[in-house]
Order: C-alpha cells, then sequence, then structure tokens
C-alpha cells in the first residue's frame, strides 16, 4: 500500500476545491490533492493535524483554513498556525474569542480574507472569527 495515497474504501471527512482548480480532500488526518491531470497526493505530511472536518482557501490558493478538532488552523506552506482553539482541556465548552474549541463542519472565507465564518455543531451556532 501506498502511504501517499488514500487506502481503497477510506472514508473522506471533507473536501474543497481551491481557486487552482485542485480537489483537496480529507481522510482522518490527512489532506490530500487531486490536479486536474488526474494526479493524487499526500500533502503536508510533516504537520500535526487531528480530525479534518472542514476546509477552505484563500484566493491564490496558498493558505488553506482547516476545522480541526476543536481548532481551526492556518496552514501556509509547511507551516501550521492556530487561530483559535482550547486552552487546555478540549472538551466543547467555548471559552472566551480565540480560546473557544470549535466543532466547525462548515468554514466559509469573508470575500476581503479577514474573516472565517464558522458553524459550530456542539454550540449549534454561526459565528464569525477575525
Amino acid at each position: 500500500m501506498d502511504p501517499d495515497r488514500p487506502a481503497s474504501g477510506a472514508s473522506v471527512g471533507c473536501m474543497s476545491i481551491g481557486y487552482n482548480k485542485v480537489v483537496y480532500f480529507a481522510s482522518g488526518s490527512a489532506i490530500y490533492k487531486y490536479t486536474p491531470v488526474g494526479v493524487t497526493e499526500r500533502i503536508f505530511k510533516n504537520l500535526r493535524l487531528g480530525h479534518i472536518t472542514s476546509m477552505i482557501f484563500n484566493k491564490n490558493s496558498r493558505a488553506m483554513y482547516v476545522a480541526d478538532n476543536g481548532y481551526i488552523k492556518r496552514v501556509d506552506g509547511d507551516k501550521l498556525t492556530v487561530l483559535a482553539g482550547p486552552i487546555g482541556a478540549n472538551d466543547g465548552h467555548d471559552g472566551p474569542a480565540s480560546t473557544s474549541d470549535i466543532y466547525a463542519f462548515g468554514l466559509a472565507l469573508a470575500k476581503g480574507e479577514n474573516a472565517i465564518w464558522f458553524t459550530d455543531s456542539k454550540a449549534i451556532l454561526l459565528e464569525r472569527f477575525t
């Protein structure tokens, strides 16, 4: 089995299409890309990711935002930045602002790329993170 390709029958947690016409999808903690010429490969192999439930891209498709097991993270190249997520216990109880645990199954980037809108399955709300 090729470790850089998803296993046959693996479930896809989420998918998104970048402005570069590449299809990105996540299976567990692994992110893959499927290019317009039909090549599938795993990307961001060295980053610590958990359970990805949503992903979006900025206009030039260079920055990816992911909802990852209570956190919102930005992936830019091989750099991972936590934008929001719990400090301490990740138990579904929201904290103030960027310390909230966010279980997002939907992310949307504002047109000016200055805010991320998200759903939170545990808080049952639509929220904005700037």
